[in-house]
């Protein structure tokens, strides 16, 4: 790389945010004169190569062999599902990515043949917020996967796989890919997390395009220069249908729940207040004459007599007359 400060700067993408490189003439160059690239850039090891070849006790008829192909990139993310690498000729593909915290690798060849499908869960889960290496080797007609250092899964055969560094690549996409160029029926996820050392036969390639083979890259949606924080922490737990289904049903319920027991509070309340504010009328008799008993609102009884004076007193005479007293006087026989 030129420029190794900006070659060995990790990158952050979050929020569905990727990086495309556009193929240069230089990586089909590589691909294609194998022989006198030697799989690397720099003219200093590929001219020491050819002198040792030449020097060698069998002389020119002594063929070097063929260059291993390599792509490296590491990662560390708190999310378990997300595209890794992509990288494409026309309909066939290479896929690295997550699912459920795993690694899984994909290559379709040829479109009338079934895709090739690897899990590794021997390592157990990746999304842990620890750095991995990840490197892709193709070499002596196989193909090999590699996880921080060591070999997972098993070793395929390269006919049967996609190139991943095909001299004839289409595309090449790190932490996403764009919807028309998915071949699969399903919506990519892009991943979520910190990306760094992206390496093509051990050179690095930096993120911002500005490498020794991959001169162009563009970058799509939030891609963010280094590498700090807990990425991904919000999009750590996947979305699941049925369980925000089951949280909306249990939400419905508590809040009717709810409303139920505030009416009946409500209704019992306004009862006692009624009983209370709205007392009856009651006619009592007392000492021989009514009395008027009310209820008011504060609970006092208020008394009211009807007849304020004592019963009056009468006689009746010799001859039939009757003799009502004075109230307040007593009755005095007639003088003789």
């Amino acid at each position: 790389s030129p420029n190794c400060n900006d070659a060995l700067e990790p990158v952050t993408l979050t929020e569905g945010g990727f990086i495309e490189f556009k193929i240069s003439e230089t990586h089909r160059r590589m691909q294609l004169l194998d022989t006198i690239y030697k799989g690397s850039t720099l003219w200093f090891p590929r001219n020491n190569r050819q002198r040792r070849s030449i020097n060698s006790p069998l002389g020119a008829a002594t063929s070097s062999p063929q260059p291993a192909k390599s792509l490296s990139l590491m990662f560390r993310t708190l999310r378990r599902d997300g595209i890794i690498i992509f990288s494409a000729t026309n309909k066939d593909f290479t896929s690295v990515e997550l699912v459920g915290g795993h690694l899984v690798y994909v290559s379709q060849l040829g479109s009338a043949g079934s895709p090739v499908n690897m899990t590794v869960r021997d390592r157990g889960l990746l999304s842990d917020y620890n750095w991995h290496n990840l490197t892709l080797v193709s070499h002596h007609r196989g193909m090999r996967l590699m996880l921080d250092g060591k070999k997972v899964g098993e070793e395929l055969d390269s006919a049967g796989v996609h190139d991943f560094l095909d001299p004839y690549l289409t595309d090449l996409y790190l932490g996403g890919v764009r919807r028309d160029v998915f071949p699969q029926d399903t919506v990519p996820i892009s991943f979520s997390g910190c990306l760094a050392n992206f390496t093509i036969n051990n050179e690095i390639q930096p993120l911002n395009g500005s490498g020794s083979v991959l001169w162009e890259a563009v970058h799509y949606g939030h891609v963010l220069t280094g590498c700090s924080g807990l990425v991904g922490v919000g999009e750590a737990v996947t979305t699941d249908p049925l369980s925000i289904g089951i949280s909306l049903v249990l939400v419905f319920f508590v809040i009717l729940l709810v409303a139920i027991l505030v009416s009946f509070v409500v209704f019992r309340l306004r009862k006692q207040k009624k009983e209370k504010g709205g007392g009856g009328v009651v006619m009592a008799k007392q000492n021989g004459g009514a009395t008027l008993v009310t209820g008011g609102g504060g609970g006092d009884t208020v008394r009211a007599g009807l007849h304020q004076e004592a019963t009056v007193p009468s006689f009746m005479t010799d001859n039939g007359d009757v003799i009502r007293g004075v109230g307040g006087h007593h009755l005095v026989g007639p003088e003789l």
